[in-house]
């Protein structure tokens, strides 16, 4: 899973990313930097899910 996220990292621009994708993020991200919306790191959401983390 690691070497997945190491490579889209490095070659990212090479993901296709649609329109509609961008501007969703763009929407968020505007949220977040108005403070209307808040980034949770992965900790805070297991906390948020009661810990429970296990696949099906």
């Amino acid at each position: 899973m690691e070497a997945i996220w190491e490579d889209l990292r490095d070659n990212g621009e090479r993901v296709s990313v649609p329109d509609w994708q961008k501007m969703l993020l763009d929407r968020r991200r505007k949220a977040v930097e108005e403070g209307r919306e808040k980034v949770l790191d992965w900790d805070e959401v297991k906390h948020t899910l009661g810990g429970n983390t296990a696949l099906p």
